[in-house]
């Protein structure tokens, strides 16, 4: 199953369509076949012809695309215990605001007991 790659999750990035330099960077991304290596060759070639043709650094935009493309394995990996089984994982978006939904503060910890009850001390 081929997934695709939606990154327009803000009205301002649909402008960004209309660089000419970014229809390549859409294309790799939703290419999941390539082996690592061979996104690797393919951002390298993409920095250098960029700086050949404008003589400028990316955009920080392009450059968000480009770590997509590079980090595109880990972004789509949707094992819920990555974080305990990969030496350096790496959170989607999507996987992060998962992740912070289902966190506590420390504080419910302390005034909520193993029972049910709230003990929380009254300052008065």
């Amino acid at each position: 199953m081929k997934m695709e790659v939606n990154h327009f999750n803000r009205k301002e990035d649909v402008s960004q369509m209309e660089d000419p330099y970014v229809q390549p960077i859409y294309q790799a991304l939703n290419q999941t076949d390539k082996p690592k290596e061979q996104r690797e060759e393919f951002v390298k070639e993409w920095l250098q012809h960029y700086d050949t043709a404008t003589g400028s650094k990316p955009k920080s935009f392009h450059l968000q695309l480009l770590a997509d493309v590079m980090l595109q394995d880990e972004l789509k990996d949707r094992n819920c215990y990555k974080m305990t089984h990969n030496e350096y994982p790496i959170l989607s978006r999507w996987q992060q605001q998962y992740r912070y939904r289902k966190e506590y503060s420390i504080k419910l910890a302390e005034e909520y007991a193993a029972d049910g009850k709230w003990y929380k001390k009254n300052i008065s």
